[in-house]
């Protein structure tokens, strides 16, 4: 599944083989320093959408005052002495689609003050994803685990996903921008991706 490019020093393609279809998406998308980053180019490899990425937006973009002990863990929120955080933490919900195919859902638990505030405005204002709104702090992913997609409210309970993940955004110079958890839907793998795969290449 891993195939040398001249552009980057590894590059994956995705192959769909019946039972392992999670497993490869898995394997591709951690593959990438940003989920927008690889379903752009799982979008394109496997034929399934030549649509750019768009967020939509669920709800309100706001501020959390008090956001889950692991949140603020993961975050490393500066605190005051009483113990709460002095760190505003703005949540984004969204779901990620390629024209009108759903991808993902996720939430974004973004540290603005962490940002510049151009990145902050277009969170609240766009329908950027967010991978595509950092890329030019060089972002990478750390910490990446698999979670109970329960964690994740959603208004799209009604299609079960492949697997949910969470993971920190760093910036490039390590510092810790956001909390995203994302549960990948199965359109990923759906019969149109399994049509159009590229053509496997074991050499």
């Amino acid at each position: 599944m891993l195939k040398a490019g001249a552009s980057s020093p590894l590059v994956l393609v995705p192959r769909l083989t019946g039972d392992r279809d999670v497993a490869e998406l898995k394997s591709f998308v951690r593959a990438h320093a940003t989920v927008t980053l690889a379903l752009e180019r799982w979008c394109r490899l496997t034929g399934l959408s030549e649509a750019s990425l768009t967020a939509d937006v669920r709800g309100e973009v706001s501020y959390v005052k008090d956001p889950p002990p692991e949140i603020a863990a993961d975050l490393r929120l500066r605190r005051a002495p009483e113990g709460y955080p002095i760190e505003r933490v703005l949540l984004r919900r969204v779901e990620l689609r390629s024209g009108t195919i759903g991808l993902v859902d996720a939430e974004n638990w973004v540290v603005p003050d962490r940002l510049p505030s151009s990145i902050v405005h277009d969170l609240d204002q766009t329908a950027t994803p967010f991978g595509r709104l950092i890329a030019e702090l060089g972002p990478t992913r750390i910490d990446v685990r698999d979670i109970d997609p329960s964690a994740i409210r959603s208004a799209l309970d009604a299609e079960p996903p492949l697997f949910a993940q969470q993971a920190v955004i760093c910036s490039g110079d390590g510092v810790r921008l956001a909390v995203v958890r994302e549960r990948f839907l199965p359109a990923l793998i759906g019969e149109k991706a399994e049509k159009n795969r590229p053509a496997r290449n074991d050499d």
